[in-house]
């Protein structure tokens, strides 16, 4: 089983249903953070409607979140800005 999040385009071209799409894949992947669910395949260029059955050929790792990422840079920001202002 091959996971969306970890995956090389040339790792996804191998599997038979995602085959030709892996480049589109990875760019998404990159421009908008890691995926959470299966159903995101939709949202990538020429996929929508065609991640049916996919779960049987790839998966979503779970880890921390782009969110998780994003609220502790803003907290090490307020920190900073705050003690600028000291």
């Amino acid at each position: 089983m091959i996971d969306l999040n970890t995956a090389t385009a040339k790792e996804l071209y191998s599997v038979l249903v995602l085959k030709g799409y892996g480049f589109e894949i990875v760019r998404y992947r990159e421009e908008r953070g890691r995926f959470i669910s299966l159903r995101q395949l939709n949202e990538v260029p020429d996929l929508s409607g065609k991640s049916n059955g996919m779960d049987a050929h790839v998966s979503v790792s779970e880890g921390i979140s782009d969110e998780y990422y994003l609220s502790k840079a803003n907290t090490v920001l307020k920190s900073i800005q705050l003690n600028k202002n000291d």
